[in-house]
């Protein structure tokens, strides 16, 4: 478990850097709070996350609040979160609070995305493309505007989305991709 309520970069790696690599890892039953750029790997990530589970785990922080990587600038490629709750303020994802670089092979499961408003059941914020996303049985709950249950607000290309037995609710803005 990590505590460090209020504190940025909350995560096993508070920044996973340009040489680093997270891959073939199953994270169970893990509790991460902190505060801005939280999440169970990488409060920021600018490395490699490849092949990363994260199941049974709750995640709560505030803007930018995953249960992979708070930020992420690089690569999160076959990565599944199962029977997880994430909480946040904005730019609030199942993956990604806020996502810069084209990722894909993402599966939520089960899956609970809360906040305020920017909110996605994969990301929140998304400025590139995503590719093979699935999304499944989860919840994408936000209070207010851009909620989807892929991405909440994207500026970016989504291809290949399914999402299947999701229930996404907010107050404007709310779609069942983005």
């Amino acid at each position: 478990n990590i505590s460090r309520e209020g504190s940025s970069d909350t995560a096993l790696f508070r920044v996973l850097g340009g040489e680093g690599t997270v891959e073939s890892v199953e994270f169970r039953n893990i509790n991460v709070s902190g505060g801005e750029n939280t999440g169970v790997v990488a409060g920021r990530n600018v490395g490699e996350i490849n092949n990363v589970t994260v199941r049974g785990s709750n995640i709560t922080g505030a803007e930018n609040t995953s249960s992979i990587a708070g930020v992420n600038e690089a690569t999160i490629s076959k990565t599944d979160i199962i029977d997880t709750a994430v909480n946040g303020s904005s730019n609030v994802g199942g993956i990604a609070g806020t996502n810069t670089v084209d990722i894909g092979n993402i599966t939520a499961e089960n899956a609970t995305v809360s906040g305020t408003g920017t909110i996605g059941g994969v990301i929140g914020n998304n400025e590139a493309a995503i590719e093979n996303i699935t999304v499944n049985e989860s919840k994408v709950d936000g209070e207010a505007d851009a909620i989807g249950g892929v991405i909440g607000n994207s500026a970016g290309s989504v291809t290949n989305a399914t999402v299947a037995d999701t229930n996404v609710t907010g107050a404007n803005g709310v779609g069942g991709v983005a």
